[in-house]
């Protein structure tokens, strides 16, 4: 058998078979079995040396992703600290706009771990790894078995028990091999199809969030108003009125300021209203008299 790892290859086709026989036929059965056995051995190392050549980079990566996930973790925690200590006693904070630092610092942590999640680099390394070091434990029990074989078969003349003993172990480990390499491809196709299932869910529920939601204004005031009242949405003029209320449509989920002035702006009342995704939020404005606004807290819809 070879004893030397045959160089390895760029991919892990197999490669072609050995010709077991020769054109006059002088390959004797114990000869053409060990051609067989040095041909399934090589393509054990090949299959085993290419799971540890490509594990390198998903490996570093790995690393390189974790220790930085550590490192802003670590940061972003302390930074509030940092905020709340002062310098010589002034009062004066050590690093002004801390806190801001660390919500930056703990979303990149958070970042890391979701890039290696996605790009599965410590998947990919964990599972290289495992296959490697099952089909080194493999080949290690192959080589044990059939030096086992070789120290009880007869070189001269085989017999038909030495001769399907042999060929016993020889299936068995091309079916072992052929095993550990399907499993570890099965594994990636699945950790894939887990990857673009999370990636669409997430898509549908952005999706799903950014629904625009509609808003019903109600307009309430104790004095009478002359003409119609003009509602404004964010500083911006949307519609102009003469009933007690309107319902504004196709709204950014979010934080909205509604403003409704009357009276030629001597009547006006504000509200924050927070519209929810794909729903109808009410908010009512009582128009008072003065340039004062109000911010008045919005009904849910009954």
């Amino acid at each position: 058998m070879s004893s030397q790892p045959p160089a390895p290859s760029r991919d892990i086709r197999p490669r072609e078979s050995v010709d077991q026989t020769t054109a006059s036929g002088q390959q004797s059965d114990y000869e053409a079995l060990q051609a067989l056995a040095a041909d399934l051995e090589t393509r054990a190392v090949e299959a085993a040396n290419w799971y540890l050549r490509n594990k390198i980079w998903p490996r570093r990566l790995s690393r390189l992703l974790r220790f930085l996930a550590i490192l802003f973790g670590v940061l972003g925690g302390l930074a509030p600290l940092v905020a709340g200590t002062t310098l010589f006693g002034d009062g004066s904070p050590a690093l002004s706009g801390a806190n801001q630092w660390g919500y930056i610092l703990i979303a990149l942590a958070a970042a890391s771990l979701v890039f290696d999640r996605y790009f599965g680099f410590s998947s990919s390394w964990m599972r290289y790894m495992t296959a490697q070091m099952a089909l080194q434990r493999a080949l290690e029990k192959f080589q044990l078995s059939w030096g086992v074989w070789r120290i009880r078969a007869n070189s001269t003349h085989l017999g038909e028990d030495q001769q399907a003993a042999a060929i016993s172990l020889l299936t068995a480990f091309q079916e072992q091999v052929g095993d550990l390499v399907d499993q570890e491809f099965q594994a990636w196709i699945s950790q894939f199809k887990e990857q673009l299932a999370e990636l669409q869910a997430t898509i549908n529920k952005d999706k799903e969030d950014r629904r625009p939601g509609s808003l019903v204004v109600g307009i309430h005031s104790d004095e009478a108003i002359s003409g119609p009242a003009e509602v404004y949405l964010d500083n911006r003029i949307v519609r102009k009125t003469d009933s007690g209320s309107v319902l504004l449509t196709a709204l950014n989920p979010g934080s909205h300021l509604v403003t409704v002035k009357a009276n030629g702006g001597t009547l006006q009342g504000s509200a924050t209203v927070s519209v929810q995704s794909g729903e109808t939020s009410e908010a009512n404005i009582e128009l008072k008299a003065g340039a004062a606004l109000t911010n008045a807290n919005p009904q849910a819809p009954d």
